[in-house]
């Protein structure tokens, strides 16, 4: 169990199988960024945080990278809107991105996941891999009329349980 799915996998597979004009597989793998979003939006917590597990902590925001594919390429599943999406990825910017912590003396990225902890990182993670992050910034790429922007603000998932509002019952794939 890590966020591999979401790093490269699920999307990068869906651009491949869109090059192939492949509707088959493509419709496929959308079904499972779906799935993969439901579970990444899930994750936020009300406050912003995320559970870390997986080898890839350093890429930071890039763990949703999934949520934001599905969002960029109009396949956000029902369950979801974009505007819980957008509140939701708001906190964790906020939470990850205002700690200065995460920035050296010339304002670059550190190894490391909320300050500079290269013990976090594998041999192959650089200062450049650690931009993979701004994956998340993605939906910058909508234009403004887009529901992303446009949608009022709404609760997302961790929010609304732990305030006892109505939230959708979580199931498996069919």
């Amino acid at each position: 169990m890590d966020y591999y799915n979401s790093y490269v996998i699920h999307p990068f597979l869906a651009e491949i199988y869109k090059e192939l004009k492949d509707p088959i597989m493509l419709e496929t793998i959308n079904t499972r960024l779906k799935r993969q979003s439901e579970f990444l939006e899930r994750l936020i917590s009300a406050d912003g945080t995320f559970p870390l597990f997986g080898r890839s902590m350093v890429y930071r925001t890039a763990i949703f990278h999934a949520l934001v594919y599905t969002c960029y390429n109009n396949i956000l599943p029902d369950s979801l809107t974009y505007s819980q999406v957008r509140c939701s990825l708001t906190e964790v910017i906020k939470k990850m991105f205002i700690n200065e912590n995460n920035f050296d003396e010339h304002g670059f990225l550190q190894i490391g996941f909320m300050s500079h902890q290269p013990e976090l990182a594998d041999s192959y993670s650089n200062k450049g891999s650690l931009y993979f992050a701004l994956l998340v910034f993605m939906p910058l790429g909508l234009n403004d009329e887009h529901q992303f922007w446009t949608e009022e603000e709404k609760e997302w998932t961790q929010v609304k349980a732990w305030n006892g509002n109505r939230i959708i019952r979580d199931q498996n794939m069919k």
